[in-house]
């Protein structure tokens, strides 16, 4: 008996370790070619990013079986407990001084480079496509 995959499960764990793998190498690349504060400001931003999105993710499944009103409570309180959650991490980095907090800050966004990154490249294949005709 198959099991089905939930697609949108599917795309979180796939977009969850696309953000671990580019993370790594680029945590790997400034390691390899910047000031360690750097590469670890951008690891742990990273990390933060990579959470985040996962906490997004539990709450978007947790709130389908909701009420619509215990639905709107639920996203709510969840939303402001992320939001305060990153804001401790972020202030917890800035205290650090072997972390540089630009770094970390543009490692908060290695979630979002990947989808971007990912839909890029899917354009420029159906741009391709196009191109041929």
């Amino acid at each position: 008996m198959g099991t089905t995959v939930d697609p949108f499960r599917l795309f979180v764990k796939n977009t969850r370790k696309k953000a671990l793998i580019f993370g790594a190498f680029l945590g790997v690349v400034l390691f390899l070619a910047v000031p360690k504060t750097i590469c670890f400001g951008y690891i742990c931003g990273a990390a933060v990013s990579v959470v985040n999105f996962q906490l997004m993710a539990a709450d978007a499944f947790g709130m389908i079986e909701k009420s619509s009103r215990m639905a709107k409570k639920f996203i709510l309180f969840r939303y402001f407990l992320r939001y305060a959650i990153l804001f401790a991490a972020m202030a917890l980095i800035a205290t650090r001084t072997d972390f540089n907090i630009f770094a970390a800050f543009s490692g908060v966004f290695t979630v979002q480079a990947v989808l971007f990154g990912e839909r890029l490249l899917e354009l420029s294949h159906a741009a391709g496509r196009v191109m041929k005709g």
